[in-house]
């Protein structure tokens, strides 16, 4: 509602992720086996891991790794970590969030059915999401425009049998009812567009369509790459 003020959730401290931290497995000590110790070693590989540290302070990522680390252990590589936080914020974020209000909450299979296309596959809807994300990213859009999200949506529910025409209205659905209202990952930042909790997720996200398509980079450009990702890192 365009009358209503814009706010920006602040990031966490050091005390306020180790206070979070220690709530929150002290909330589920009676579901989770050996949550004191899983409570410690969340914080150490946070203190230890240079891609954690960059992520704690954000609330919701933070929530995340709380959130696997409770039923596992994080994982030890970056790209691991990255795959395994958008399945949860994409995919599983509302029904995280409906159990724990002590609702049901609707899966997102149950979801993709009623959009009424046989056949239809998350990888389908994940990998337009990706493709919209990187021609935003190409096209030097600081967010996702609404726009954008709607074409790779449209054009790859076409591979179903749909006619573009007949494909905008499932597609439109999925931004409106999935996207707006049930996902953490691609989330409303205006109007008509969206973005991500932490630009790293668009980062990962463009990677993995390069990836996707071949792309190869020379050693050099790799090196200078890595350089100036660590430089970041240092200045975060």
């Amino acid at each position: 509602l365009a009358f209503l003020p814009l706010c920006e959730l602040d990031g966490f401290n050091t005390d306020q992720m180790q206070t979070f931290i220690r709530n929150w497995f002290a909330a589920i000590r009676t579901r989770v086996a050996d949550a004191d110790r899983k409570r410690d070693s969340l914080w150490q590989a946070i203190t230890d891991r240079p891609e954690l540290t960059e992520l704690a302070p954000n609330p919701i990522l933070l929530t995340q790794m709380a959130l696997v680390h409770a039923d596992d252990v994080l994982p030890d590589s970056r790209l691991k970590l990255y795959q395994v936080c958008v399945e949860l914020l994409l995919w599983k974020w509302e029904r995280l969030r409906a159990l724990q209000g002590g609702r049901q909450g609707k899966s997102a299979d149950d979801f993709i059915k009623e959009l009424g296309i046989a056949g239809l596959q998350r990888a389908t809807l994940e990998t337009a999401l990706f493709d919209a994300v990187f021609t935003a990213h190409a096209e030097g859009e600081t967010e996702i425009p609404e726009s954008i999200l709607l074409a790779r949506l449209r054009d790859a529910l076409t591979s179903y049998g749909l006619s573009k025409e007949k494909a905008v209205g499932p597609a439109q659905r999925f931004i409106e009812e999935w996207l707006r209202e049930r996902n953490g990952l691609l989330v409303p930042a205006r109007a008509d567009t969206f973005d991500f909790p932490h630009r790293s997720f668009r980062e990962y996200i463009a990677g993995v369509v390069l990836v996707r398509a071949g792309y190869q980079p020379t050693p050099g450009e790799g090196a200078a790459r890595s350089m100036r990702a660590r430089s970041r890192s240092r200045l975060i």
